[in-house]
């Protein structure tokens, strides 16, 4: 799944990565690479991922700066969901991630914890939404497994 944000802010591009620098970095992210018009963060996943938070996810910011007109900031998740049925909760810890990004290149404020708490009710219905599949997936094999029993 792909999610791309456009921000244009007139602050200069070395505040810009050093505001984008210390959001990742506190929301759990490694640097890949770090230049002035592109960093790359990584965050690696498992499987199952339980959560998104527990998805792998790589993440573009490019910067873009002109003397006459607003930096430009690029932010852009790749985010593997691989093995996952992706539901709009899921969807929507996506969407608060890219408006905490946003919130921190304009403010400067990366708050970690109402972060945490705006996204509990999002994990729980994503925890609940992984225990049916693999609860209909179980009940599917019993099934198959009474009737091949059955039939041989």
């Amino acid at each position: 799944m792909k999610l791309e944000r456009s921000i244009g802010i007139d602050i200069d591009a070395a505040i810009v990565r050093e505001r984008v620098s210390t959001y990742f970095a506190l929301s759990g992210y490694m640097q890949a690479t770090m230049q002035p018009q592109l960093m790359t963060y990584q965050r690696p996943g498992s499987f199952p991922g339980w959560t998104p938070k527990d998805w792998k996810v790589n993440v573009i910011i490019q910067i873009v700066s002109s003397p006459a007109q607003p930096t430009q900031v690029v932010v852009a998740f790749d985010i593997d969901t691989s093995g996952q049925f992706v539901i709009k909760s899921e969807r929507q810890y996506w969407q608060n991630e890219l408006d905490n990004i946003e919130q921190a290149i304009r403010t400067g404020k990366v708050d970690a914890a109402a972060s945490a708490e705006k996204n509990r009710p999002l994990f729980a219905k994503s925890r609940i939404a992984s225990a049916a599949v693999i609860g209909l997936a179980i009940i599917g094999l019993a099934i198959i497994w009474a009737i091949a029993r059955f039939i041989f």
